[in-house]
Order: C-alpha cells, then structure tokens, then sequence
C-alpha cells in the first residue's frame, strides 16, 4: 500500500490525538498538491467529538502528512475523516449571522432527518458555546458531509 500525502490540521487541544485530513477540494480549499485555502473560509469553527473543546483553527495550522489510504468497501477514502460541515443561522435580513461549524464524526454517523432541529441543537450548536443570545432564534439550515 503507497502513502498519500494528504493536508490536515490537529484539535488545538494539547492532549487531544484527533488529526483532521482535509478533502482534496471543498469549501475549505483545495488540498490536493499544493495548499490552497479559501481565504473567506478560514478560521474554521471546529467542535471536537474527542475530548469536547470548540475552537477556532486558523489557516496558519494546516500542514502535510503522510498516511496510509483507508480502505471502505472497496473505495479508497485517501485516508479522510469524517468531516462534517454544520451551517447555522439566524434567519433575520437586517442582522444576519450566519456561520458553519466542522466537526469529524464517527463511521456510524447518519445524516440528521429534515426537521430534527432540536437534536443537531443539541449535539452541535449548544456545546460549541459560537452562538450567542444576541443573534436572535438559531435556525439549522443544512449539514455537508465534505
């Protein structure tokens, strides 16, 4: 099996093990050969399942790496996380607030069912402590798995 050189950016949590590989191109870049972030996309708002600290990761972190290609079923995932995109917002068109949070979930994860607002509320949105009651009412507006 070759190594693949693949970009990727750590939890900023000192003792937290969790390295995030970047998807080749997304709304974050494009990470395939050279980087190359989407300046209006970083810093990233990322909530760490692992060890729970939310965080804000500048560009300045990424960084390559070698890693062995997982294989699933048959498909080369060039060794990706689950990188999941969660978008919030506040609905409102005089103040709008709008802002994603990343987070990398397990093998098991599902995509969350159309109108399970008070679940992804409470799985992402709360604990990440990003939104403030100054915003307005959050609304959940979609999830992307990059």
């Amino acid at each position: 099996m070759s190594i693949q050189r693949v970009y990727t950016v750590n939890c900023p949590a000192p003792k937290c093990a969790v390295r995030i590989v970047l998807p080749c191109q997304s709304h974050l870049g494009k990470f395939d050969g050279l980087p190359n972030p989407a300046k209006d996309a970083w810093p990233i708002k990322y909530l760490c399942r692992s060890c729970g600290l939310a965080s804000e990761i500048p560009e300045q972190a990424i960084h390559p790496a070698d890693v062995l290609p997982i294989h699933r079923g048959g498909i080369q995932t060039r060794g990706r996380s689950r990188l999941v995109c969660w978008r919030f917002s506040n609905g409102l068109v005089d103040t709008p607030v709008a802002f994603d949070i990343h987070t990398i979930e397990n093998e098991h994860w599902q995509e969350p069912l159309q109108g399970d607002f008070q679940k992804v509320t409470d799985d992402v949105l709360t604990p990440s402590g990003f939104w403030s009651e100054s915003f307005g009412n959050p609304q959940f507006i979609r999830v992307d798995r990059l």
